[in-house]
């Protein structure tokens, strides 16, 4: 795109339904861009693919081995910087949330 600036406007009349069709293929973008790029021949974005819902429990339950996960990362970066630390306790930080994890899969197969 230039740098110029647009002054220049075109007005078009419409049906309703062509209205209708135009504002489906621009998918939920502002028309008067969509259709400027589009018929200047620019790459028109593709349609956004709307992410699925999560169920809110297993969103939850997801956020929470994230977030267990996270701090663990942070203990291990503040406290053992500079210093060996203790083996046992970090893996079983680990199993703990590897646990979480495996019962998010099966909680997640079962939809």
């Amino acid at each position: 795109m230039s740098d110029e600036l647009r002054v220049k406007s075109i007005k078009i009349r419409v049906t309703p339904d062509e209205l209708t069709q135009l504002k489906a293929k621009a998918d939920r973008q502002q028309l008067a861009p969509f259709m400027r790029d589009y018929c200047l021949g620019a790459d028109v974005p593709q349609r956004r693919r709307v992410p699925p819902k999560l169920d809110p429990e297993f969103a939850r339950h997801y956020s929470n081995a994230l977030n267990n996960l996270n701090q663990l990362t942070q203990r291990v970066h503040r406290h053992y910087n500079n210093q060996p630390f203790e083996e046992l306790n970090l893996l079983a930080e680990l199993q703990t949330i590897r646990a979480e994890i495996e019962g998010l899969k099966k909680y997640a197969s079962h939809d």
